[in-house]
């Protein structure tokens, strides 16, 4: 049956199994190679940050090595008489201090306008709008090269360690996936393994 099925003059049903057929052919063929070519430059991207065989592996089932190391907040000290907090943040191979200047407004916030427009003079409502906490700026004050005191100006919806925490811990994450993208554009245009340091 197999050996008529091919035969000129087809009858419709057997033209557009045909079709069906070529249409699944090329799609996975089409499919194959786009994983190959991205395995092959995970593989490069792994082999580059651990430099051992198991990226290889890795590659295959479509797991990506991240250099860049994620700050993260591991404690915060009890508020200070002047109203600030000390950090302690970690990123799994440095451990660093922050002050942490909490302020009560944040006008350079879009959200926060909108919320007090709405609310005008209204100050419950206000504060029901009030957008969460983030962090404005950060700042480095350096008195010699290993002495370094780090600054995080945050606005606090309301203050307290917790909300310090996820308002610092929201920053830093943030700040990963920024320089992550990064990371992956420099490579894509350079076509070099290329890392941005960590934080």
């Amino acid at each position: 049956m197999m050996k008529n099925f091919f035969e000129l003059p087809m009858t419709p049903a057997q033209s557009w199994a045909l079709i069906a057929m070529i249409f699944i052919a090329v799609m996975a063929i089409v499919y194959t190679i786009a994983y190959i070519n991205q395995t092959i430059a995970l593989a490069r991207w792994n082999l580059g940050i651990t430099g051992k065989a198991l990226a290889i592996f890795d590659a295959i089932f479509g797991i990506e090595y991240v250099e860049i190391l994620r700050e993260q907040v591991i404690e915060v000290s009890n508020k200070k008489e002047d109203g600030k907090y000390l950090l302690t943040t970690s990123d799994t191979e440095t451990i660093r201090k922050y002050i942490v200047v909490p302020v009560d407004t944040d006008e350079e916030d879009d959200w926060y306008q909108e919320a007090k427009r709405l609310a005008g003079n209204n100050e419950a409502l206000f504060e029901a709008l009030k957008p969460r906490g983030r962090v404005i700026r950060q700042l480095r004050l350096s008195s010699s090269e290993n002495d370094e005191t780090r600054i995080l100006i945050v606005y606090l919806k309301t203050q307290n360690s917790r909300e310090v925490e996820e308002v610092v811990n929201s920053y830093f994450k943030n700040e990963f996936y920024n320089n992550y993208r990064a990371a992956r554009r420099e490579a894509r245009k350079t076509d070099k393994i290329v890392f941005t340091p960590s934080l």
